[in-house]
């Protein structure tokens, strides 16, 4: 369960930072928050589709290594530029992501296994 549990912290750093991608045309922090739910739900819907050449024992081992987690790592800054331009509270931003969490789904053991790291504050 320790690797398991090394593994989430990986994932949910990387989601967190991955969340904060895309976020250059935002108008406020309503829409940051938005657009991050959407950006998780790209990246689980990538996770769903590499979940078909990987099982969630092999994402374990493999320490959350997938290009999907890689390719949206890339796309932090953006928003977290957007965030701070906005004054945004990354409290409040956190808060209406987390509310939103229920509208996420995922095809894939792994992309389930993903939403309820979110879920259950893991990420």
């Amino acid at each position: 369960m320790t690797s398991l549990r090394i593994v989430s912290s990986v994932v949910v750093i990387t989601l967190v930072l991955a969340a904060c991608g895309d976020g250059q045309d935002a108008a406020n922090c309503e829409e940051i928050a938005d657009q991050t739910i959407d950006l998780i739900q790209a990246l689980i819907d990538d996770v769903d589709s590499e979940a078909a050449t990987i099982s969630l024992q092999e994402f374990v081992e493999s320490r959350a290594d997938l290009p999907s987690l890689e390719a949206f790592d890339g796309a932090a800054n953006a928003i977290e530029e957007r965030s701070g331009e906005l004054g945004c509270n990354d409290v409040e931003v956190a808060a209406d992501v987390a509310s939103q969490l229920g509208a996420l789904n995922a095809e894939s053991e792994l992309g389930r296994f993903v939403i309820d790291l979110l879920v259950s504050g893991g990420l």
